[in-house]
């Protein structure tokens, strides 16, 4: 995505949707149809969090020191600057390489969608002003470290392989969707709080079924070019002939390295 649009844009994009989603007109009209919750939940967690990631603006904001953070060859990790918060993350994780703590991260992700989706927590933040901000302080962070699974951000890399990045940003999406199911199937008015008066404005059916909508629409446009994208990649170097056939020659050259010491040796 930063080959295509610079990292300030993304970066003051995905800060700005965070932002918009708490303060009004957007919080005023959260409190009274669905369509804008819906809005305001995708703000906080599949637009703004993956922006301000893919933006990797750790410098910038004097988390990091480095661009880049790799292994020696025996797999020590030096840093010869002083470390910053962003910069220890990065060294725990090439430290450790557990794939696994990815995976319990999505599982992190998947929690906390389904608890603020949860219809008696939608009418706590219509009725209190500062459950929203416990929302945003939460749902967005968490989400953020989501992010951090699944793409790049300078000197952050992705913990999970690319068969995993594809399983945890799919079963993170269909999360999403299964609320939206829920909601956009329900006869019955799914958040309370919400006033819908036969005659004005959207009816119970089009506002629930509009805010399913957007949540399908959204969270398919932030979710599946991850997983496109990390699934042609892994089929390209999975089945590169080149690729293969390189492996196959050093295979050969190592085989071969003995037989001729000894031939020099006899």
């Amino acid at each position: 995505m930063t080959r295509l649009v610079p990292r300030t844009v993304l970066l003051v994009v995905g800060v700005a949707s965070i932002i918009v989603a708490v303060v009004p007109p957007v919080s005023i009209w959260a409190r009274t149809t669905e369509v804008a919750q819906a809005i305001q939940f995708l703000l906080l967690s599949v637009v703004g969090p993956p922006l301000i990631v893919c933006s990797a603006p750790w410098g910038r904001l004097g988390l990091s020191a480095h661009e880049l953070i790799e292994p020696s060859p025996d797999g020590v990790v030096e840093l010869e600057d002083p470390v910053r918060p962003m910069d220890r993350m990065v060294v725990a994780r090439l430290s450790r390489r557990d794939a696994w703590r990815g995976v319990g991260v999505g599982a992190l992700g998947c929690g906390i969608v389904v608890l603020w989706r949860l219809p008696f927590l939608i009418a706590a933040s219509v009725d209190h002003e500062w459950v929203l901000l416990v929302e945003a302080l939460t749902l967005a962070p968490i989400m953020g470290m989501l992010w951090l699974e699944l793409v790049s951000s300078p000197p952050s890399e992705p913990r999970l392989t690319r068969p995993m990045r594809i399983a945890v940003s799919a079963v993170v999406m269909w999360t999403v969707w299964v609320t939206a199911y829920l909601m956009g199937l329900s006869s019955h008015v799914w958040y309370s709080g919400t006033a819908h008066v036969a005659g004005q404005g959207l009816s119970l059916t089009a506002d629930q079924q509009l805010a399913a909508g957007f949540i399908w629409i959204v969270s398919a446009a932030a979710f599946l070019p991850v997983i496109f994208s990390n699934l042609v990649r892994w089929i390209q170097s999975d089945e590169d002939p080149d690729d293969e056939l390189y492996r196959l020659i050093r295979a050969e050259r190592r085989v071969a390295a003995p037989d001729v010491d000894d031939s020099h040796g006899s």
